[in-house]
């Protein structure tokens, strides 16, 4: 039992260096980056969906707390869809060139 306890203890400092990196970024960059922002998000999302997935057992815990789990990782899928989109409509921004002139 002492291993979940670590893997919970883990996880926040991972989000943390995650958003260590993104201000670093932004720092040295000397203007606000988004894109580190929403490639934290995304893999906060996913560690979360990976806990939800393995601490979950339905065979222990019925349907509705099955069904509940489920509810929880398709919303975690959509925040994941979501930031990729906009992590993709970013990068494209930044590849076009500046228009002059309007």
């Amino acid at each position: 039992m002492a291993a979940p306890a670590q893997h919970e203890d883990e996880q926040p400092r991972v989000v943390e260096r995650g958003f260590i990196w993104a201000e670093r970024v932004t720092i040295r960059e000397r203007r606000l980056v988004a894109e580190p922002f929403l490639l934290v998000g995304i893999i906060a999302s996913i560690k979360e969906i990976v806990v939800v997935a393995g601490a979950e057992r339905p065979e222990d815990e019925g349907l509705e707390a099955f069904a509940e789990a489920m509810i929880e990782v398709g919303a975690l899928a959509l925040v994941i869809l979501i930031l990729s989109i906009s992590s993709l409509l970013l990068r494209r921004r930044e590849r076009e060139p500046a228009e002059e002139g309007a």
